[in-house]
């Protein structure tokens, strides 16, 4: 399994000096996540604003990638983080799982 890390530089630089493959966002951040999936990355850990900025939508049900939201400067937007995680949990063990709720 390949992780990469993708976000604002100040939050993932840390991430680079253990060895995470890490991806800065900018100005197209669909088509920095599109690069990063094409290179093969399976887990992508996303900072929240960067989040933000795609849609999410199009990439949290596909099976052979997984985005996780991790804390970046500024706060997800409402319930969303909630939601992805449930994706998430939902894709990793097959059943939704109780306890997260909206």
């Amino acid at each position: 399994m390949k992780i990469a890390v993708f976000g604002p530089n100040e939050i993932i630089e840390p991430l680079k000096a253990v060895g995470i493959d890490t991806f800065v966002s900018g100005k197209d951040n669909e088509g920095i996540l599109k690069d990063i999936i094409s290179k093969g990355y399976n887990l992508i850990l996303i900072t929240e604003d960067t989040l933000n900025t795609i849609n999410y939508n199009e990439y949290i049900y596909r099976p052979e990638i997984t985005l996780l939201p991790i804390p970046g400067m500024h706060k997800l937007k409402e319930g969303l983080g909630k939601k992805i995680l449930r994706e998430v949990l939902k894709k990793a063990v097959g059943i939704e799982v109780g306890g997260i709720n909206d």
